[in-house]
């Protein structure tokens, strides 16, 4: 695996036994990859509007899924 890029959370498939941990693992992809665009859209030359749009829609969705998966998480918490 390549050391310098942090991988998404674990492929381990006993992990996705217990749901809590399943949406921690979702939680953390989706905080990243907000992370990650937020970098490339600090990186992308301002004259590349329609990449920026790209990646503002994709960022939009991802910021969507980083608040389903910590709603999951509170729901997940009640029912345990």
């Amino acid at each position: 695996m390549d050391k310098r890029r942090r991988p998404f959370a674990s492929t381990d498939s006993s992990e996705f036994d217990d749901p809590a941990m399943a949406a921690e693992s979702v939680r953390s992809d989706f905080s990243h990859l907000v992370s990650m665009l937020d970098q490339q859209l600090t990186n992308l030359a301002g004259t590349d509007e329609r990449a920026r749009a790209h990646i503002l829609e994709a960022k939009a969705a991802a910021q969507r899924g980083l608040i389903l998966s910590v709603q999951l998480i509170d729901l997940l918490r009640v029912v345990n």
